[in-house]
């Protein structure tokens, strides 16, 4: 019931925003997070429907308190553990680097719906496009490694299915040169 109204939640926290590559709208990447999260052994629903809300507080008005109002403290501590609160005037890498370190430090819940998270990103990007690849190639993969090396809490079956998501797209970069 409350993943039902998170998704409610969600598509108007989200109306209006698209994802950068497909052009889809934004919300299908939550719901896409939130089904892999599901198919977790054990996992909670504050999982599931924090999967649903990982980015209404970065990217809505919403904030963490109206999430625990509406969802419950448990959901509202792992949509926390999953928001960015690194220094945006820090580079990229030092931002990445204190972002891991955190994470690291989360529970397995955050890191498992993290996980989940980073996956389906990296199956949206189109890799036939050589500004996405010179990207992926410098940073996203990189970056993907690290979290997969550094989130050693996190359920078992997503972090391997990370590290073939790595293998798999590095594979198809390569292939499109």
């Amino acid at each position: 019931m409350k993943r039902q109204e998170a998704i409610e939640f969600a598509r108007e926290a989200h109306a209006g925003q698209v994802r950068d590559h497909s052009g889809d709208p934004y919300v299908v990447h939550p719901l896409r997070v939130a089904d892999r999260v599901a198919s977790i052994p054990g996992a909670s629903e504050a999982m599931v429907v924090a999967a649903v809300l990982h980015d209404v507080v970065e990217d809505s008005d919403v904030s963490l308190a109206e999430i625990a109002e509406r969802f419950g403290a448990d959901v509202a501590r792992i949509v926390d553990g999953l928001s960015s609160k690194e220094d945006k005037s820090l580079r990229r890498v030092e931002r990445k680097a204190a972002e891991v370190a955190r994470l690291a430090a989360e529970p397995a819940a955050v890191q498992s719906v993290k996980l989940a998270d980073r996956i389906d990103n990296l199956r949206d990007f189109p890799v036939d496009v050589k500004k996405v690849r010179r990207f992926l190639v410098k940073a996203y993969l990189p970056e993907s490694a690290v979290l997969l090396d550094s989130l050693v809490d996190a359920d078992a079956g997503v972090r391997a299915e990370l590290g073939e998501v790595i293998a798999a797209v590095r594979e198809a970069v390569e292939a499109e040169g």
